[in-house]
């Protein structure tokens, strides 16, 4: 049997997991249920001139995905030039080092994207507990007056 860190916590009863979403105690995720009518396609959301719908979490993925193959084709083309070129020690360079440069760039940039994709979950986080009714879904918290 386990002991509870929370002394008023009955011994047979887990504590929250903050963790988890959902769950209270803590400022992991929170899931929310959208129906298909709420949802808007692609499109919708990159028309919105008045920013009401969030399209970075949405295309986040994908723009990494393409830096990914833009810095393993720019790579293989570095090692192509290289040996191609009137100096093909150039591509031998290419080839031992370029890995590198490509995994550097990818680096920063992926820690570029981290920070957008960090600074609209947190702005869309505080959107939603700020503006949401007492006691709603996420907690209904909202500032003294």
């Amino acid at each position: 049997m386990s002991v509870p860190s929370d002394p008023n916590q009955p011994p047979n009863q887990q504590p929250p997991n903050p963790g988890h979403p959902g769950e209270s105690g803590g400022s992991g995720p929170v899931s929310v249920n959208v129906s298909a009518d709420q949802a808007k396609s692609f499109v919708a959301a990159l028309l919105d001139w008045r920013f009401h719908t969030l399209i970075t979490p949405k295309i986040v993925s994908w723009i990494y995905l393409a830096c990914m193959i833009l810095a393993a084709f720019s790579w293989v083309s570095w090692i192509v030039l290289g040996f191609s070129s009137d100096f093909p020690l150039l591509g031998v360079i290419a080839l031992l080092l370029g890995w590198i440069v490509a995994l550097v760039w990818l680096a920063f940039l992926r820690m570029t994207l981290e920070v957008y994709f960090a600074v609209v979950r947190m702005s869309d986080d505080v959107h939603r507990t700020f503006l949401s009714p007492p006691g709603g879904a996420t907690g209904g918290f909202r500032p003294a007056p």
